[in-house]
């Protein structure tokens, strides 16, 4: 862009237009500049008043007000700054010793000392839960409460039957046992149990079988008295000691045994009595022959010219072959008539081993899985799954539902000014941090894992940690006391397997060897 003087009318040279000669003035008196992007001037009067350009410095400014470098520069008013010194002095005025309590400041080192000075007839009071008269804990463990018994606090854990407003559940959801089950089919127990078997009008004897009487299974004689059906003992339906009967023989002849030469007959015989050679003669005797001292017995039904014996069930008049596995043989109702089922009394038995009922799903497993994580609709919890698994769900669960606050605490070794002491605590795998609280002036730190902790360990005081230090939070302390969070810090374990772990590095700042004890009030956030 070019510089340009502008043209006016020189009004004592004839209106001539004229360039505006250097060192002349632009009248512009009722008028202005606009729409100017840059204007360049040795000075500037605006008003009548002469105005300087100004660089935007600090230092170029002129009637600057003095700037206090030290609190010795502070004129104080009735509004006091506060210093150390002071805060320490109106903390030491703040208290005041009650009963059994002692307090003893000292201005040089800036400590407050309170003591018990109780003892003898009154005591000082208890400093811990277990000297209170009214309080017994015995082995305490992480995650207990104080707990009324109707005589003191005693420490206990929670169970499920102590929380208020859980819901009703039947007997059966903590029992698992088939017998809290309700509207439960009718299994039968014995065969007597059948609606279409009678064994009580006749009860039945050894080698009896079921058969049908027109309306019911009752209990008689087989063909055999063994109840297996046609075999060598039988012929034409009747028993091998029929035959063996004299009187039912046909055709018999017209004389009798006595008549035999080698035979005599006692004036004992009886029924089923059996002629036995005796080295001399066939005399009577109260036998019993077993089949298996019958020698050249065949060995199959056709070795006894048995041709027409049934070698399957379906051999049998009225039973069909069964259309698949797993199936039951039931009576029709009709004589001689029955079908193959997969149902008995409302129950089901599938394929594939399950049990269905007349309504729902089929069951094929009692299941042991105390995790229930399998979530399936064929499978019955027993009593101990059902057991682990509503005590897993309640476990660490408060009365309304929701965790509440804990503090867990430690205390170090005896150790020495500047000495640092790692701890592992019990907490939770994510909390929230609500405060930190010391006896002893100190340097805590809580960290994610044990790895970082280690990492963070040559870092020194005052240090801001670096972002994937795995710091979660540090308090720094002059003296005994408490740092609140707010808000409250977010922590979590971060272990390759993530866990309960709470990693500290506690560092004694006191000027001399001492126990520094450290309590974390915590919320869990996880289960």
């Amino acid at each position: 862009m070019a510089n340009r003087i502008p043209l006016i009318v020189d009004t004592g040279d004839g209106n001539k237009i004229k360039e505006l000669p250097i060192g002349d003035n632009l009248n512009l008196t009722g008028s202005g500049i606009v729409g100017a992007g840059n204007i360049s001037a040795s000075s500037l009067t605006v008003n009548n008043v002469p105005y300087n350009p100004f660089s935007g410095a600090y230092a170029d400014l002129t009637g600057k007000p003095t700037i206090p470098t030290t609190t010795d520069d502070i004129v104080e008013g009735s509004k006091k700054y506060f210093t150390n010194e002071r805060v320490d002095d109106r903390i030491a005025n703040l208290f005041q010793a009650g009963t059994g309590i002692t307090l003893q400041y000292n201005d040089a080192s800036n400590l407050m000392t309170i003591s018990a000075t109780g003892g003898g007839g009154g005591g000082g009071g208890s400093s811990t839960l277990a000297g209170l008269t009214d309080t017994t804990i015995v082995a305490p463990l992480a995650n207990q409460y104080l707990k009324w018994n109707g005589s003191a606090f005693v420490n206990s854990s929670i169970a499920y039957s102590d929380i208020s407003g859980t819901p009703s559940l039947s007997n059966v959801a903590t029992s698992g046992s088939y017998l809290d089950l309700s509207n439960k089919p009718s299994i039968p127990n014995d065969i007597g149990d059948l609606t279409d078997v009678d064994i009580t009008s006749t009860p039945p004897t050894s080698g009896q079988v079921l058969k049908w009487s027109g309306t019911q299974w009752a209990p008689a004689d087989d063909i055999t008295s063994g109840g297996g059906g046609l075999n060598a003992d039988t012929l034409d339906g009747f028993d091998s000691t029929y035959y063996l009967n004299f009187n039912n023989l046909t055709n018999k002849p017209t004389y009798g045994q006595n008549d035999l030469n080698d035979t005599t007959i006692g004036g004992n015989l009886a029924t089923g009595h059996l002629l036995q050679y005796n080295g001399t003669a066939w005399v009577n005797v109260d036998f019993q022959p077993n089949f298996s001292i019958i020698q050249n017995t065949p060995t199959t039904l056709a070795g006894y010219g048995i041709t027409d014996s049934p070698t399957n069930l379906t051999d049998l008049s009225g039973i069909a072959s069964p259309s698949g596995a797993n199936k039951i043989l039931v009576s029709t109702g009709t004589p001689n008539s029955y079908a193959w089922q997969t149902t008995l009394s409302g129950l089901t038995l599938s394929s594939t081993g399950g049990i269905g009922f007349s309504a729902g799903v089929t069951v094929n497993e009692f299941s042991s899985d105390g995790t229930m994580s399998g979530a399936s609709n064929s499978a019955v919890p027993t009593e101990s799954a059902v057991k682990t698994y509503v005590d897993n769900s309640v476990s660490g669960i408060s009365v309304d539902g929701l965790e509440s606050r804990t503090t867990i605490t430690t205390t170090t070794n005896s150790i020495a000014s500047g000495i640092t002491e790692n701890k592992n605590l019990t907490g939770f795998k994510a909390y929230g941090l609500m405060s930190i609280t010391v006896n002893n002036a100190a340097w805590v730190r809580v960290y994610t894992n044990s790895a970082k902790r280690t990492a963070d360990a040559s870092r020194s005081e005052g240090t801001d940690p670096a972002t994937d230090s795995g710091v979660i939070a540090e308090v720094i302390t002059t003296a005994a006391g408490t740092v609140d969070f707010t808000p409250a810090i977010l922590g979590y374990n971060n272990d390759v397997t993530v866990g309960t772990d709470f990693y500290v590095a506690i560092t004694n700042k006191t000027a001399g060897t001492a126990t520094i004890e450290a309590s974390f009030k915590i919320l869990k956030l996880e289960s």
